[in-house]
């Protein structure tokens, strides 16, 4: 559903104006809006969203580095840190050093860690089911053509890029 131009808007002022500036807009508020009702439904389940991102990633990748997960969960190294001394603790996940490199830390989830993102992907796939609902096959797949192609623009890196678009276990670098 396309929106007629509003003839109160003046483009010189207001930077809503120019479709770019709305799409990234509205890119930004889907994914804070997503993110805080999110953390309301995870939080009600005893996951906060944090370790429920670690969880997502790990069980796509693991075992993986430290480095291998903040590059593809975008998480800044020390909050990273943080969150996996919370997943080790609650003996959601397992640092090791593999004894043929021991400056490398490996994580993997254990059998709770995998219990908890089961729990995580029910609450999760629902409500990206609710959020989506009503939308054709036809209209999400030209979505995530164009999510595809805009994270394509973004990141430099031609492989990490499609890494993270694919987001495949086969094909994550693990360094």
């Amino acid at each position: 559903m396309s929106r007629p131009a509003d003839p109160g808007i003046d483009p010189a002022v207001d930077f809503l104006a120019d479709l770019p500036e709305q799409v990234v807009y509205l890119l930004y508020q889907v994914h804070r809006r997503r993110e805080a009702s999110l953390a309301v439904a995870l939080e009600a389940a005893g996951l906060p969203l944090a370790i429920w991102r670690m969880l997502f990633a790990l069980q796509r990748m693991q075992p993986c580095t430290m480095n291998t997960l903040a590059r593809y969960t975008t998480v800044e190294r020390t909050a990273l840190t943080r969150v996996l001394d919370q997943m080790v603790k609650q003996d959601l996940a397992l640092r090791t050093t593999p004894p043929e490199d021991r400056r490398q830390v490996l994580v993997t989830l254990t059998g709770p860690g995998l219990e908890a993102f089961e729990k995580g992907r029910g609450i999760v796939t629902k409500w990206n089911r609710r959020a989506l609902g009503g939308m054709s096959a036809e209209r999400l797949e030209t979505l995530r053509e164009t999510l595809d192609e805009f994270l394509h623009n973004m990141i430099p890196d031609e492989e990490l890029a499609e890494h993270i678009i694919t987001f495949d276990r086969r094909s994550i670098p693990n360094g």
